[in-house]
C-alpha cells in the first residue's frame, strides 16, 4: 500500500478547528493510512479476462472487486511492475481509484 506524505504542522490546528480534536485525529490517521492500488480494464482495448491473465503471467496478485467486474485490487508493492507491462503501457488497464468507478 501507498502511504500518503505527512501533512505539513500548520494544517493540523486547522483542522481542530474546523472538525474539532477526535474528528481531526482521525482524518491525520486517514491520511497516513496506506492505500491500495486498484485498476481498472479499458475495455476499449482489453477485457477483464486479458487484463487479469496478464496480472497472473506477470507474477502480480490481485484480487477482484465484488461490485465491478473490470476493476482490480493490487497487492502492496505492485504499482512499479504494473506499470512496465505492455498492457498498461498501451492503455488496456490504468490507475484508478475504486472511488473513482463508483457508477
Amino acid at each position: 500500500m501507498e502511504t500518503m506524505p505527512t501533512l505539513p504542522a500548520f494544517f493540523e490546528p486547522l483542522l481542530v478547528e474546523q472538525y474539532g480534536s477526535t474528528d481531526a485525529s482521525r482524518i491525520v490517521r486517514g491520511c497516513a493510512a496506506g492505500r491500495a492500488t486498484t485498476l481498472r480494464a479499458n475495455t476499449l482495448v482489453a477485457d477483464s479476462d486479458e487484463a487479469a491473465r496478464t496480472l497472473d503471467e506477470a507474477g502480480i496478485p490481485w484480487s477482484r472487486v465484488p461490485w465491478y467486474d473490470d476493476a482490480f485490487v493490487l497487492e502492496p508493492g505492485s504499482e512499479a511492475a504494473l506499470r512496465a507491462l505492455p498492457i498498461y503501457e498501451k492503455g488496456g488497464i490504468y490507475l484508478q481509484s475504486l472511488s473513482s468507478m463508483i457508477p
